[in-house]
């Protein structure tokens, strides 16, 4: 089977770049690239922002976002997404624990990796600060560094923690929110009862919405589900 044919197949409608197009995103790179080191060495001061996840295959990555301001303007750059090894991102990001051990190894891993595209780019003595999630292995990227900067945890990702821990206090909307769960779970593992559910709201001639389950990352969702 040929690449067309493939895509075809996989994905219709998806146009395939000419050779062309696939020859010069190298001189594209390039291009863009050197473009890219004027603004940064033109910036007075940088911040970085930082994003840890991983693949379907279970490999870590680490992307890193550049931010200045020039002229009362916001730009903002993806300077690198990086295989980090020794890291695996877990879901359970408000989970605390001593920063020792693997731990701190994978720590270490994401501090190396940052200061290594600091150095690439020539952002060294620039930095002011790193903004990144709370999670443990996340949290002291900075000052493992030897770049001598502040980290800043996510103000969004700190009320989402905030946010979390709150619902978690009170057990009745704890047991609301289960139950809610449990409900939108069992349609969404049974083709039957989604068919079902169609069927009555055509029958009571009411909206026709989709339930939406919750995301412990998303607080906003734990609402959406409910309403």
């Amino acid at each position: 089977m040929g690449s067309e044919s493939y895509w075809r197949i996989w994905k219709p409608g998806y146009k395939v770049p000419c050779r062309k197009t696939m020859t010069q995103l190298h001189l594209m790179y390039e291009q863009k690239k050197d473009s890219l080191n004027k603004e940064l060495q033109d910036a007075y001061s940088v911040a970085l922002t930082t994003d840890c996840w991983t693949s379907m295959s279970q490999e870590g990555y680490m992307t890193v976002t550049c931010h200045f301001i020039r002229d009362w303007k916001h730009h903002a750059f993806v300077l690198d997404t990086a295989l980090v090894a020794s890291f695996h991102h877990s879901d359970d990001e408000d989970q605390e624990e001593e920063t020792q051990g693997p731990q701190r190894h994978t720590a270490q891993a994401l501090s190396n990796q940052l200061e290594e595209v600091v150095n690439q780019w020539g952002l060294s003595g620039k930095v002011s600060a790193v903004v990144h999630d709370n999670a443990s292995n996340t949290k002291d990227i900075g000052t493992l560094s030897n770049m001598e900067v502040s980290d800043v945890g996510c103000a969004a990702h700190t009320l989402q923690l905030s946010v979390n821990k709150g619902l978690d206090c009170n057990s009745r909307i704890k047991t609301v929110i289960g139950g809610a769960k449990r409900l939108v779970g069992h349609f969404e593992h049974s083709n039957v009862a989604t068919k079902a559910l169609e069927s009555k709201q055509r029958q009571m001639d009411t909206p026709k919405h989709r339930l939406i389950s919750s995301c412990k990352t998303r607080w906003n969702s734990v609402f959406e589900m409910l309403q």
